[in-house]
């Protein structure tokens, strides 16, 4: 049974692309109903913030506004920062639980 499955390499790629199309659709909902506060006032008002939030923080971590011309020591940190964040905010749209905690705690020890 087991060499059924390594003479057809194509049934792992259905796997894993129905679970992308699984994904991909939880996310535009759950993006949708935060766009509209379908989710609660509350919701919303976090998704915004969080967005502006990463936003500013990008523009600082980027030398289009000037650079300190430092080591960029500050600025490194705070991308890495913002790319975690932003890492578990997809998780977090597309319904994965286990992994967005995990980037969330990292988040939160950076």
């Amino acid at each position: 049974m087991v060499d059924r499955y390594l003479e057809a390499p194509e049934w792992g790629a259905e796997f894993l692309e129905r679970g992308r199309r699984f994904e991909a659709r939880a996310e535009e909902e759950i993006v949708a109903g935060l766009n509209s506060g379908r989710l609660g006032f509350r919701a919303r008002s976090l998704y915004l913030g969080i967005g502006q939030s990463l936003s500013l923080l990008t523009v600082a971590t980027s030398c289009g506004r000037g650079c300190r011309s430092t080591d960029h020591l500050f600025e490194n940190i705070t991308r890495r920062f913002v790319n975690f964040a932003l890492a578990a905010l997809r998780l977090a749209c597309t319904g994965i639980m286990g992994s967005r905690s995990i980037l969330i705690s990292r988040c939160r020890e950076r």
